[in-house]
């Protein structure tokens, strides 16, 4: 799977991948982003493979790898904060222009707490809308 590089408006150059839903059947209208529990860790094939099938589901899949995850640029060591997390991803739902965006993450994600802090600062833009589990998808 190729990623995308995306600068963020907070200095962040972060890998980014999309599965757009497929062609047939129905689709959800609000954008699923994925976060997958960095920085540091990648997005697995595991992972991807989850995506594709959320959008096989009609889902229209984002992911990113966070700042010093994956393929995703090095911060400098003191810039690894939860507030930067929260910034970034702020930053990456305002760069899709697609309204709100529901959020569903790996759940050994580092940053869940503060991405849920996200949520409760601006549930408009952020609601916390976990992903199916691939036992629904069958």
């Amino acid at each position: 799977m190729a990623a995308q590089r995306w600068r963020l408006t907070t200095g962040s150059r972060v890998a980014v991948y999309h599965y757009p839903p497929a062609a047939a059947g129905p689709r959800h209208p609000t954008p699923l982003v994925y976060l997958n529990g960095g920085p540091v860790r990648g997005i697995s094939l595991l992972d991807h493979r989850f995506l594709q099938l959320l959008a096989r589901q009609g889902y229209d899949v984002y992911a990113y790898e966070q700042a010093g995850g994956g393929r995703s640029d090095l911060l400098p060591t003191d810039q690894y904060t939860i507030s930067r997390s929260v910034r970034d991803f702020a930053a990456f739902v305002d760069r899709l222009d697609r309204g709100e965006a529901d959020m569903g993450e790996n759940p050994r994600a580092a940053s869940h707490r503060a991405l849920r802090r996200l949520h409760l600062k601006h549930p408009a833009t952020v609601p916390r809308t976990p992903a199916p589990d691939a036992a629904d998808l069958r």
